[in-house]
């Protein structure tokens, strides 16, 4: 079965810096409430679940700082040979020592070859994935474009000054909307009820 050898997170949500190297058998991540636990269960998640994308917010960056960037690191051992190939894999194998409890960049001859995979985000590129402008980053303009120019869109986007000028549509008299309210009480009995006729050919008025 596989283990996670070690974890590293680094300005992620309430966490600035995490190293942490799970010790053997079940772990139990105890605290009160808002210090991490959780924190720590969605970085694993967002680095080795299965999932093909994965979006930030700026809220997942710590202290809403996203100048720096997210990185989340995570070692797993005890996989089977064919996950641990130089060909396949050699640019993301290192070394774990288990009597030292420590992760080594290379993987040597007494050490547990383990792989590292790390996901890492900047703010600019997690902004880009949910298709807007970071606010931290703001754009800069060329020096030939005014600054006191409006683009095409904005222009289109705003409304004409006769149509600003006009202000709310007037208020209809009180008479004309009791007169809308009890149309519309009786075209709703109207459509939810139906005419029933007995055998005597006398009608009777029922709710469905």
């Amino acid at each position: 079965m596989a283990r996670i050898r070690q974890i590293e997170i680094k300005n992620f949500r309430g966490i600035a810096s995490l190293v942490w190297d799970p010790s053997p058998g079940i772990n139990c991540l105890v605290g009160p409430g808002d210090s991490g636990k959780s924190t720590i269960l969605d970085a694993i998640d967002l680095c080795i679940g299965a999932r093909r994308t994965v979006q930030f917010a700026d809220s997942d960056f710590h202290a809403l700082d996203v100048e720096n960037p997210i990185s989340i690191s995570v070692t797993v051992g005890e996989l089977s040979d064919a996950l641990k190939t130089m060909d396949a894999y050699g640019l993301y194998l290192r070394g774990y020592n288990d009597l030292v409890g420590c992760v080594e960049e290379e993987p040597g001859t007494h050490n547990e070859t383990v792989p590292t995979v790390n996901t890492a985000h900047t703010g600019h590129s997690a902004c880009n994935a949910r298709g807007r402008t970071n606010s931290a980053r703001p754009v800069s303009l060329p020096p030939s474009f005014p600054r006191n120019a409006t683009s095409s869109s904005e222009r289109t986007s705003q409304p004409p000054a006769s149509r600003s000028r006009r202000g709310p549509p007037p208020t209809p008299p009180c008479s004309t909307l009791r007169g809308r309210a009890a149309d519309r009480d009786r075209r709703q009995l109207m459509a939810c009820s139906v005419i029933r006729r007995d055998v005597t050919g006398c009608g009777c008025l029922t709710s469905r």
